[in-house]
């Protein structure tokens, strides 16, 4: 059975080096990594929506196997900024077998 896949929605250039490494290291130096860039905080929120029906064909016409949101986060309410994320995409269906995953990083 081939390494699960993992899509990666990331805000700069230096988040994609940096989480391609973190999932390589943690699931398995063969996964295999898609990565979206979205160019700053305001551009992710507002794209993320459309990179994450990208990444649903980004496996050779089919989907990565866990799609993972991430985005800088600097506050007092982690999880606040984690479910508004979650929100803008609430009751939109994903192909995703693992799922979709939204996480703010400090």
């Amino acid at each position: 059975m081939p390494e699960p896949s993992y899509g990666l929605i990331v805000e700069g250039i230096y988040d994609e080096g940096v989480f391609r490494e973190l999932v390589r290291r943690i699931v398995s130096p063969q996964v295999r990594v898609r990565v979206r860039v979205c160019g700053g905080a305001p551009q992710l929120m507002k794209h993320f929506p459309g990179y994450l029906r990208d990444l649903e064909h980004a496996m050779q016409g089919k989907p990565v196997d866990k799609a993972v949101v991430v985005r800088d986060w600097r506050g007092s309410d982690r999880a606040a900024l984690e479910q508004r994320m979650a929100q803008r995409v609430h009751g939109q269906p994903f192909a995703f077998p693992r799922g979709v995953h939204f996480c703010a990083v400090q």
